[in-house]
């Protein structure tokens, strides 16, 4: 699909308050949707619009109980005004992305110094997984009562 290049893309979108921060994705080969305070990134080539749907409504719920009922922040990202990046692979076949490293499930930190999550396409309908995931997000700051 392309030669690859880490990008960092940084501008506002039409609608929204937060901007994109990413060093992974490309624009040109990859799909978006965001809500909140959450943008997902998908390969071009896999259509995953209604699943990724409704994860964005999930994780939005589960940030609503981290932060309302548990005590515990946000990421930096959003405090800086930057979406916190999804990124949805396909192992063996993650095309849109730029990625030093082979991905899996869970929390990294980018070149940037934020924090994303990765989860396998497989396991967008796994909702413990995506719970827990999400779960950690909101860990990064380690100062609500549901951290340790």
């Amino acid at each position: 699909m392309g030669i690859f290049c880490a990008f960092l893309f940084s501008f506002s979108p039409t609608h929204g308050q937060y901007s994109i921060n990413n060093v992974f994705g490309d624009l040109t080969e990859c799909d978006t949707m965001t809500r909140g305070i959450y943008i997902v990134w998908w390969d071009k080539d896999f259509n995953y619009d209604a699943q990724v749907d409704v994860l964005l409504d999930t994780m939005m719920r589960y940030r609503d109980i981290c932060l309302n009922s548990m005590s515990m922040m946000d990421p930096p990202n959003p405090v800086d005004g930057f979406y916190y990046n999804v990124y949805i692979h396909n192992p063996g076949n993650d095309n849109g992305f730029f990625s030093p490293y082979d991905w899996g499930n869970g929390q990294g930190t980018d070149g940037n110094g934020y924090p994303f999550l990765t989860l396998p396409s497989g396991a967008l309908s796994d909702w413990v997984n995506n719970a827990h995931e999400t779960f950690h997000i909101f860990q990064y700051s380690a100062n609500g009562s549901g951290t340790k």
